[in-house]
């Protein structure tokens, strides 16, 4: 699961759910259902979002919150997945207050930095960054000492890069520490996508960027499940050979053809504005801020 290797997720899932319904184990099945859910996030979205609102209506039945937050988790991020931002927001906020009524204080906040996240592919820089830091603060590390909020750190890191305030140097400093010993994709894909822009804005050497990129590539069995990294790798590296998907969603399956205006299009349609979406097509130095540059270059 926590390597993106979701077909191999679906043989233990089901092995899990009959077991739990024989044993009269509804927390166990609604674990398994959340895990089998996700791991349908690029094949088949309906049937996936079917089987995390079962995970989360058993877990709520049973009063199971620990079980219920991973759901309402979930839910969140399988819309960030699919970049239905508006849907991610709207998912992560409610269940922000399901969280802290529960007493689930680490799913509130690493669902808080989801919300930051969703902000940040809308181009909602100010918001995401006051979003980001309700949850975190530098001074305290909380990344380290506390893992939830890893995802407020790196938003951090990702608007200081992006509005030019400079390379976010302690945040990503955080970044490193995430990672070290770690080789799971989550977070692998996260290092590798912040590693790649800065590399786009000259901050790290380009090829050791393609480098982190295409080791993340290379572990997937579907690149569908890593857009953004082969959206970078095809940027910084745009000769390279990609495997091929069925399940590419329509945004990156454009931008890598290169086909631009329906791709600017195309990520419209997903919440941003067209001024922001096309920014982003065209890889604008600050990705949405430099207005001159928007309006001299073709769509």
């Amino acid at each position: 699961m926590l390597d993106n290797n979701y077909d191999a997720v679906v043989g233990p899932s089901n092995s899990a759910m009959q077991l739990a319904e024989e044993f009269e184990r509804p927390d166990i099945l609604s674990h398994s259902l959340n895990n089998l859910g996700m791991s349908f996030v690029c094949t088949d979205p309906d049937y996936g979002r079917s089987l995390l609102q079962r995970s989360l209506d058993t877990a709520t039945e049973i009063r199971s919150f620990d079980n219920a937050g991973r759901a309402y988790t979930n839910l969140a991020f399988f819309e960030l997945a699919r970049l239905n931002y508006r849907q991610a927001i709207d998912f992560a906020r409610q269940r922000v207050q399901f969280c802290r009524d529960t007493d689930q204080e680490g799913m509130a906040t690493y669902l808080s930095g989801a919300v930051a996240w969703a902000q940040i592919q809308l181009g909602q820089y100010d918001d995401a960054f006051d979003q980001a830091r309700q949850t975190y603060s530098l001074e305290a590390d909380m990344a380290i000492s506390n893992p939830q909020a890893f995802s407020s750190a790196i938003s951090i890191l990702w608007i200081s890069m992006r509005r030019g305030d400079g390379p976010g140097v302690e945040a990503f400093e955080v970044l490193q520490s995430f990672i070290v010993g770690m080789d799971e994709m989550q977070r692998l894909c996260v290092y590798a996508k912040v590693m790649a822009e800065r590399a786009w804005l000259g901050l790290e050497p380009r090829e050791r960027a393609i480098e982190i990129l295409s080791d993340v590539v290379a572990k997937v069995n579907d690149i569908c499940h890593v857009p953004f990294v082969v959206l970078w790798l095809h940027k910084l590296d745009p000769g390279c050979s990609l495997p091929s998907s069925n399940y590419l969603l329509e945004p990156v399956r454009l931008q890598i053809s290169g086909r631009w205006r329906e791709t600017a299009n195309a990520w419209a349609a997903k919440g941003g504005s067209a001024r922001y979406a096309r920014s982003r097509v065209l890889g604008s130095r600050r990705l949405g801020h430099d207005s001159q540059r928007l309006r001299t270059q073709p769509a």
